[in-house]
């Protein structure tokens, strides 16, 4: 029998007070773009913006061209395939780190730390999230800042803009609140 490692990560969105934050378990063999689309559905966005993955020198995307350099203020660099490129490639022991940007707009940050490596459990269906705090941002708020503005928005129901905002926003939501039963109950489309 082959035992296949699981990867538990836990993924902070960066510069958020009080911070957002989930703990995964994810299989090793789990491409950097599935784990994006995992990372969309634990979080809580809606996979509407493009991304990018930094790893030590290493910048993983979706390839329009594998033989074009992404040009950026740093000059010409390659992007390595998120389709191709696993997370066991790239990951090797406790306290690895790299960042995820989602939405290059608003710009969203988030750090992911390996914990550890595990063994699979047998009928158990990854990727799983384990545990979390609050609901992620909503998309197009404005990033870090607008976030930020939202949040002291809503804490004041006198506010002139409150109304609006809460028109805005998605239907029910509550910014401290995670449900990681939805979540989980979303990632069963990935498991494997």
């Amino acid at each position: 029998m082959v035992i296949k490692k699981i990867a538990r990560i836990i993924v902070t969105l960066q510069d958020t007070e009080p911070v957002i934050w989930r703990k995964l378990l994810v299989r090793t063999d789990t491409t950097f773009y599935k784990l994006h689309r995992i990372l969309q559905v634990a979080m809580g966005w809606t996979n509407s913006h493009l991304f990018e993955f930094n790893l030590e020198g290493f910048r993983l995307g979706e390839l329009v061209d594998e033989d074009d350099p992404f040009e950026d203020d740093y000059g010409p660099s390659k992007v390595l395939d998120a389709r191709k490129t696993t997370l066991q490639e790239l990951l090797s022991g406790q306290g690895d780190q790299c960042q995820y940007i989602y939405d290059f707009g608003d710009h969203w940050v988030h750090l992911i730390e390996l914990e550890t490596f595990e063994d699979e459990i047998p009928d158990t269906k990854y990727p799983v999230c384990l545990d979390g705090e609050r609901r992620c941002p909503p998309e197009d708020c404005g990033g870090v800042h607008g976030f930020s503005e939202l949040l002291n928005v809503l804490s004041d129901k006198k506010r002139p803009e409150y109304a609006d905002y809460k028109r805005w926003l998605p239907r029910n939501y509550k910014p401290e609140i995670l449900d990681l039963s939805a979540v989980n109950k979303k990632l069963l489309k990935f498991a494997r």
